[in-house]
């Protein structure tokens, strides 16, 4: 496949007699089209040949080791799947020359939270050795993408935050045990004495210190963003213990006494199996004033702006910035 010739003859004036009219019997209108027969000669080549034969399906291609494609569409095409391959971990047979990937892993991935950054004062950092990234020091760092969590202002409990889950749940019944001691009543009790509070209103107190009555905590949850007790658990937690055993082993420590059992009952493996979470300590501006525990990755935001990467000598990816951010980076050397 080539672009076609343009062999038209364009010599249609001077093949003209002297007096065109007189001896070639030429009208006006025909010695007219004869002035315009040569535009319209190269218009109808551009609009009919040359425009299809420049269309990338059209071009012929000269196939090489990595591109085995006919044409300039089948060979953007079958790059852009290789590209694509690339980023997902998988390399086309014969589209990298084996010398490019001995011993050097070219793709490094993280997904980090804000916890993640050391530092303070306006000057944060995230350090990844070269044990961890493994990519080749030898060769810079080509390219990398780097997203901010926006949005998400709702966590699972971590080993760092588990402790402060406990203390918010044991708050949560002190306020109810403070309420009816004012107006008795106001919240429900069992048999054996201990404070029945929902699971909306647990939750709804884990993120924002306020206890409210059965009613508004759950007819709420749908508008606040925090109807996520029955979602499914990505990794089931092995052992969990109901949130009525919680209430129950709540009571001493509410009374003021010791919170040792109920701090042993309110593991993580419950927290999560339970669906209950926190607020995240969020930095972002202008965070949502609904619950999201998901959020959303972008790239155009304050945090990826102001974020300064670099791989020096030394073969330590560093990420330096004013704020520390929850989001994800991509490497690809």
């Amino acid at each position: 496949m080539a672009i076609r010739r343009f062999d038209a003859d364009m010599n249609i004036i001077a093949k003209l007699d002297d007096e065109p009219n007189d001896i070639g019997g030429l009208t006006a209108a025909a010695l007219k089209a004869k002035f315009d027969a040569a535009g319209l000669t190269v218009q109808h080549y551009i609009n009919e040949s040359l425009l299809p034969d420049m269309r990338a399906e059209n071009l012929g291609f000269t196939t090489s080791a990595g591109v085995t494609a006919h044409t300039v569409q089948e060979a953007i095409e079958q790059v852009h799947r290789q590209l694509c391959n690339v980023s997902l971990g998988e390399l086309p047979d014969g589209s990298i020359p084996p010398e490019k990937l001995i011993g050097s892993p070219r793709r490094f991935y993280r997904r980090f939270e804000s916890s993640d950054w050391t530092g303070g004062g306006g000057s944060y950092q995230m350090v990844i050795p070269p044990e961890v990234h493994k990519l080749d020091g030898s060769s810079p760092v080509c390219l990398h993408q780097l997203h901010m969590l926006v949005g998400r202002n709702v966590e699972d409990f971590t080993p760092a935050t588990l402790a402060e889950g406990q203390a918010k749940f044991i708050q949560a019944l002190q306020a109810a045990n403070t309420a009816n001691q004012a107006m008795p009543g106001t919240y429900p009790t069992a048999a054996d004495g201990h404070i029945v509070l929902t699971w909306y209103q647990i939750q709804y107190f884990l993120l924002s210190g306020t206890l409210v009555s059965a009613g508004p905590a759950q007819s709420q949850a749908g508008s606040m963003g925090y109807d996520w007790r029955d979602l499914p658990i990505q990794i089931p937690p092995e052992q969990v213990n109901s949130l009525d055993v919680l209430l129950q082993a709540a009571y001493t420590p509410m009374l003021g006494g010791s919170a040792a059992n109920f701090n042993a009952l309110f593991t993580l493996d419950t927290a999560h199996g339970l669906n209950l979470r926190r607020k995240a300590d969020t930095t972002e501006p202008g965070a949502a004033a609904t619950y999201d525990r998901v959020g959303t990755m972008v790239s155009n935001t304050w945090g990826c702006l102001e974020t300064v990467i670099s791989f020096g000598g030394d073969k330590v990816l560093r990420l330096v910035s004013e704020t520390p951010y929850a989001g994800e980076i991509l490497f690809l050397g």
